[in-house]
């Protein structure tokens, strides 16, 4: 993975190009992030570039917003027509009455409660930095079915350990920050699934730990800028 705030662009760029949907095949062929990619794939000199997009907006949980399985560098960025992007979600299949009453209660506890949305297959996948974020994470299932997975290890090596636990509305699973440790969130039920991650952190600490390059991870750097 290679988290924008990673490659030396300017925050201010990243933010406002994250809007823009040309932004991401914009970067994908851009001569310089070969600079980024490992030895022996700069050797080969052909790779592929796909992005983990996902968006939110007015209190709707994040979802995916760029195709994963398309090659951003085989995409236009002068066009009209975007179709490497995911049609927004519905609002009347959200259970916003349920959410709300869930980030009141995360609220009035002290923690945070960071959403996310997906249909049947849809995944999201991301580490978690145990010096941006000590405190524990609840996954929690709000709607649908979500098959959460924890993966430690390495592909290289060939050893990667994986265990899975399968939630249904109102179950959760703790999880903790570790050396090397990956984390899956997988949609499995027929309609939309939503699901939540609970911490003590607040949303620019969750994010980093995340290696999410979002508005609320740059805030704090974009106010020394």
């Amino acid at each position: 993975p290679l988290p924008l705030g990673n490659m030396g662009i300017h925050g201010r760029i990243i933010r406002r190009g994250m809007r823009d949907p040309s932004f991401y095949p914009q970067i994908a062929k851009w001569r310089a992030i070969q600079e980024f990619l490992p030895g022996n794939v700069r050797a080969y000199g052909r790779y592929e570039i796909h992005a983990s997009v996902w968006k939110a907006l007015n209190g709707r949980p994040l979802q995916r917003w760029v195709l994963p399985s398309r090659n951003l560098r085989d995409e236009t960025f002068f066009t009209m027509h975007y179709d490497f992007l995911i049609p927004r979600v519905d609002d009347a299949l959200i259970p916003f009455h349920t959410i709300d009453q869930m980030r009141d209660e995360a609220k009035r506890n002290g923690s945070l409660l960071e959403t996310f949305m997906g249909h049947q297959g849809e995944e999201l996948v991301f580490p978690l930095f145990q010096e941006k974020c000590a405190n524990p994470i609840t996954v929690m299932c709000i709607q649908g079915r979500l098959s959460f997975r924890t993966m430690l290890g390495t592909m290289e090596d060939g050893k990667v350990q994986i265990t899975a636990v399968h939630l249904s509305p109102g179950d959760s699973v703790d999880i903790r920050a570790g050396d090397g440790a990956f984390f899956s969130a997988l949609a499995m039920g027929e309609g939309l699934s939503v699901w939540g991650l609970r911490t003590g952190c607040d949303v620019e600490e969750l994010h980093h730990a995340m290696a999410f390059t979002s508005e609320m991870a740059l805030g704090g750097a974009l106010a020394t800028m």
